[in-house]
């Protein structure tokens, strides 16, 4: 499996079994009623787009996600998420933007470029890959 959609299904409980699905690109999870704390990414080495906005995920955001060189766009908006992402900011090459969503995210992040969302249209692939970080 390389892409799974299954938003806005009331899909519900922990999603650790993900990690299991080595191949995935495409994850998106969003508008569920999905609980616990997100996963360990380590795994999933492939990993492009990863979308659980709209859910009940607590805790803190896993530095496994953060280690996923091919991971692009990352969803966590409107869960319970809580504490600091700067590990996104430690290796992040000078040509990449983090943008995180919202006046006041929940999580804080010192790299974000700005609080609004960055359409693809905005950045130019030939000087820089844009990773958009929405949490709030």
């Amino acid at each position: 499996i390389t892409h799974l959609e299954l938003n806005s299904n009331d899909l519900a409980g922990p999603i650790d079994w993900l990690a299991r699905l080595t191949n995935l690109k495409f994850v998106d999870l969003s508008n569920n009623v999905m609980t616990g704390s997100l996963m360990d990414a380590s795994n999933l080495t492939k990993l492009e787009s990863f979308n659980v906005n709209v859910n009940r995920f607590s805790g803190s955001v896993p530095k496994s996600l953060s280690r996923i060189s091919s991971l692009e766009t990352l969803h966590l908006q409107w869960n319970q998420l809580s504490g600091n992402v700067d590990f996104f900011c430690q290796d992040l090459p000078s040509e990449y933007q983090l943008d995180c969503y919202g006046d006041k995210p929940q999580v804080a992040c010192t790299c974000c470029v700005g609080c609004t969302i960055v359409n693809d249209t905005e950045c130019d692939p030939e000087t820089e890959k844009l990773i958009t970080l929405d949490i709030y």
